[in-house]
């Protein structure tokens, strides 16, 4: 495992080379995983600072009832719930199509043990699941399950209807080599930032409901 030290060495390494093409090209990416993650980060999941704006923006816009497609092994989960029970209450629920990844999301939030968010875990295909929601009833969505182009944009269209005004789709993995940028562009008030990645994929997509 490399050292704060080798850390140093790349730093100043770099600040030697010629001004890089972006801001994004500047950050030391495995720096930054080591000031941000925490134990229960594993690889596959969603980046520590990634995860971070999520949970601010469901504070930012006192989202009561939250969703996510593709729990994994909780670590956005939790952070999701955290951040409803900050705001003292809502609910969050994980729709999850594998059933061993739905029962580690589901010990993982249990674990929390929250006194006012409520949580539950949907093992089921999201294109099944999502109709069933009421209209109008989410303020804020997560999706990542499914990385294919098509199925996101699926996604996507089954859950505009259900979204509050002024809530939230959000989208992992939109620069890099999933190319979900290209299905964020499609609807009106989005935007797909790219940011640090630790895998092929990363970044964050957003739709705006009006």
């Amino acid at each position: 495992m490399a050292t704060n030290a080798d850390y140093g060495d790349v730093m100043e390494a770099r600040s030697k080379e010629s001004l890089p093409q972006s801001l994004l090209e500047a950050v030391a990416v495995r720096e930054l995983h080591y000031k941000t993650t925490s134990p229960d980060w594993q690889e596959g999941s969603t980046e520590p600072w990634v995860v971070n704006v999520l949970a601010a923006l469901v504070i930012a816009i006192n989202a009561r009832t939250v969703v996510e497609i593709g729990g994994f092994i909780g670590y956005a989960s939790t952070r999701l719930a955290n951040a409803l029970e900050r705001l003292g209450g809502g609910e969050l629920t994980v729709c999850e199509i594998e059933p061993e990844r739905a029962l580690l999301v589901q010990t993982a939030l249990e674990e929390l043990r929250l006194a006012h968010a409520t949580y539950r875990v949907v093992q089921d295909d999201s294109l099944r699941w999502v109709p069933t929601l009421a209209e109008e009833s989410v303020d804020f969505a997560w999706i990542d399950g499914d990385h294919t182009q098509t199925h996101v944009a699926q996604e996507i269209e089954l859950l505009l209807p259900k979204m509050r005004r002024g809530g939230l789709v959000c989208g992992h993995d939109v620069h890099g080599v999933c190319r979900l940028d290209e299905v964020f562009a499609r609807f009106p008030n989005s935007i797909s930032l790219d940011l640090p990645r630790l895998g092929p994929a990363g970044g964050l997509g957003i739709i705006q409901c009006r």
